[in-house]
């Protein structure tokens, strides 16, 4: 059903959305990695708020990503849980992270919002973040990895709209 819904806005789109004609001589002569890159005219020196909140937030996806993706392995090379648990401990870690990011997120909006500290909130959730990262690094118990995907996914949550809010104040 998601399939065929996504192929059905993808159809309808491309049935409604006309492309777009360039002129001649709007169009380069000759394609070359130099003329590509030149047509991004995005200078980090001239927006440095823009570059930092950028950075700021790929490095974060990175972290969140990657201790998703590896959390398999952590949990069954350092914490030995088996195969027979792993489903249910790995349903048990996505139902944690989907609720503590909800929680987080309308929590660190609200927040942000109300005290207007939006830069403020993108340190505070990014140390959340981080701190439930190291906690998960070095848990030595499931239960403590736990707590950590807790302090993780309430940072994470808070992180991305607090963060989306700043990255439209400071767009170039």
């Amino acid at each position: 059903i998601p399939g065929a819904c996504f192929g059905l806005a993808g159809l309808i789109t491309v049935v409604m959305i006309k492309d777009r004609r360039l002129a001649k001589e709007d169009v380069e002569r000759s394609l070359s990695l130099g003329s590509l890159l030149a047509q991004f005219k995005v200078n980090p020196r001239n927006i440095p708020d823009y570059s930092w909140a950028w950075l700021g937030k790929a490095v974060t996806t990175l972290g969140t990503v990657l201790t998703t993706v590896y959390g398999f392995y952590f949990l069954t090379d350092k914490l030995m849980v088996s195969p027979e648990a792993l489903p249910g401990v790995l349903s048990l870690t996505g139902i944690i992270g989907l609720a503590c990011a909800v929680v987080g997120a309308l929590g660190g909006a609200w927040i942000s919002d109300k005290f207007r500290i939006r830069k403020k909130m993108v340190l505070y959730t990014s140390s959340a973040i981080f701190v439930g990262a190291v906690i998960a690094a070095f848990a030595p118990n499931l239960e403590i990895y736990l707590v950590a995907l807790v302090i993780m996914g309430l940072g994470t949550g808070a992180y991305f709209p607090v963060d989306g809010a700043v990255m439209i104040d400071v767009l170039p």
